[in-house]
């Protein structure tokens, strides 16, 4: 079984769990960005992630950023195992919901990753293969 990271830019640190017993690994900001009030912004974490054909990378705004009215865009991230055969790096869609701005320095912990397991229906027949990053599957 293999899962991992693999960082894109040596200024930015790869992910990793604060404690014995996080579940999460922490995406740190490669930027400084201040996010405004009912902004959206899209921070590349420079980060790639591989894992095994039946897991996926679930990621998860930190509870210090949730706690100032910060989420992710989608909720929850879902980092499928064939995306790191695009070469795209994760990107972290970010909006305030807040109503005040939030200044995010370069090296704050933004988001967690949580390797998961998935399993298949019965009927189950996929055969299609990802060709693309963000968006390639559909709407």
């Amino acid at each position: 079984m293999k899962r991992g990271f693999i960082v894109t830019n040596d200024s930015v640190s790869k992910p990793k769990r604060s404690t014995s017993r996080s579940a999460g690994y922490d995406f740190v900001s490669p930027v400084e960005v201040l996010i405004k009030p009912g902004d959206k912004v899209m921070i590349d974490s420079c980060v790639r992630v591989y894992c095994n054909k039946n897991e996926y990378l679930a990621c998860h705004i930190r509870s210090s950023l949730g706690s100032r009215g910060v989420t992710l865009t989608n909720c929850t991230g879902i980092i499928d195992s064939d995306y790191f055969d695009t070469g795209n790096t994760i990107k972290m869609m970010l909006v305030n919901n807040g109503e005040a701005p939030v200044l995010i320095d370069k090296g704050d912990r933004v988001m967690q990753g949580i390797f998961c397991e998935y399993l298949l229906a019965d009927d189950d027949d996929v055969t299609v293969e990802r060709v693309g990053g963000i968006g390639s599957t559909g709407n």
